[in-house]
């Protein structure tokens, strides 16, 4: 073999070039003087080194075929619910260095304590190698995120997490702006209970009014101004006492479960909550934060 030897220390992340003739013989990095050493001849081609008793050895990478012309602008390749979760979590990945000209990619996982090494068409990881029909994993997207060859429109459950929460509040803000609607119950414009943060308070009434309904207790209409008491708190059809309604001073589930058994009709119908429930869903609405 001739030319240079891209050498990555496995140890320290150190990386750098022999030629490949004496990179068979390197036994230490320069650096923190690591035995584990790994060598790429190009990034078509992954080989690795490993310490052994006698030096190292050199060993090919595990690799039959590799990653041919992937269309990146297929939506129906990339869009399948395992290539999703591979881009989302490959937004996470922590680039120790990375190579436009070749491309070619150094990855470190903190939970693995492990290097990964990838090109657009191979990748030493495990998920890589493990597949029949081989796909890009999570290193290998990340690469293309980085040149740019597919739009990074998915988030990690983290990041969507953050944005979730951020849209929410504000959502929130927005609603408790509204002017108040004497001619509604409660006081509450129309418009509030039609929003989808909403309708997920309402979708865990009418669980509590199906499912916990000894949760609910009536009181009288002058004790207090409060007229049921739902997991221990005081609940009118314009007030309660629990966290969320005392934050965000909007329709909490326990009024909902009230205005339910009020009888009072709700933008979520006890038979699209019904059809929710069957799915197993937890709510039924989500921000759509994929772009």
């Amino acid at each position: 073999m001739s030319g240079e030897a891209k050498c990555l220390c496995a140890n320290c992340g150190s990386n750098f070039e022999l030629p490949v003739g004496l990179a068979r013989f390197i036994a230490r990095c320069p650096k923190c003087k690591s035995q584990k050493i790994n060598i790429v001849l190009n990034s078509d081609k992954l080989i690795s080194e490993r310490s052994s008793a006698t030096g190292l050895e050199l060993i090919e990478s595990k690799i039959p075929v590799g990653l041919v012309a992937w269309d990146y602008n297929n939506d129906q390749n990339n869009s399948t619910l395992q290539q999703i979760n591979r881009q989302k979590s490959s937004r996470h990945l922590e680039i120790i260095q990375f190579d436009s000209s070749q491309p070619l990619a150094v990855f470190f996982d903190h939970k693995r304590k492990k290097f990964n090494l990838t090109s657009l068409t191979h990748c030493d990881c495990t998920d890589f190698n493990r597949q029949k029909n081989v796909k890009p994993c999570m290193h290998i997207y990340r690469v293309a995120i980085e040149m740019g060859l597919i739009e990074p429109k998915y988030f990690g459950w983290e990041k969507e997490y953050v944005i979730a929460n951020k849209l929410s509040r504000e959502e929130s803000e927005r609603l408790v702006k509204l002017p108040i609607d004497c001619t509604q119950w409660g006081g509450w414009a129309s418009e509030v209970h039609e929003s989808g943060i909403q309708k997920n308070r309402q979708y865990r009434a009418y669980f509590i009014n199906n499912v916990e309904i000894e949760a609910v207790l009536e009181k009288s209409q002058h004790e207090d101004s409060c007229a049921w008491r739902i997991h221990g708190y005081n609940v009118s059809l314009n007030k309660c006492n629990c966290p969320d309604f005392l934050k965000r001073k909007l329709p909490c589930k326990h009024i909902y479960a009230a205005a339910i058994s009020y009888g009072l009709k709700l933008p979520l119908s006890q038979k699209e909550y019904e059809s929710a429930r069957d799915q197993g869903l937890g709510m039924v609405f989500v921000f759509d934060i994929s772009e």
